[in-house]
């Protein structure tokens, strides 16, 4: 079975097998686009603040963007 998957040939592979090997994938995936979304904000940015609506969302018309108003390069 594993000589199957590391070829590429699914060909032999029972239903359960192959659901493990695109479950396991999907599975990946979700966890690399989560991570990438939690590093996408700073935290220490909206630490004593109260929002109201989520985070990444783009300002609506005529509302005060709650940070400075130009973009800074991120402090490593």
């Amino acid at each position: 079975m594993n000589l199957a998957i590391a070829s590429g040939n699914y060909h032999g592979l029972t239903p359960v097998a192959l659901g493990l090997v695109v479950g396991g994938g999907a599975f990946i995936v979700t966890l690399l686009i989560m991570s990438m979304l939690i590093l996408a904000i700073d935290p220490r940015e909206y630490q004593s603040k109260t929002l109201d609506r989520p985070v990444l969302y783009d300002e609506e018309p005529g509302e005060n963007p709650a940070g400075p108003s130009t973009p800074e390069a991120p402090q490593r």
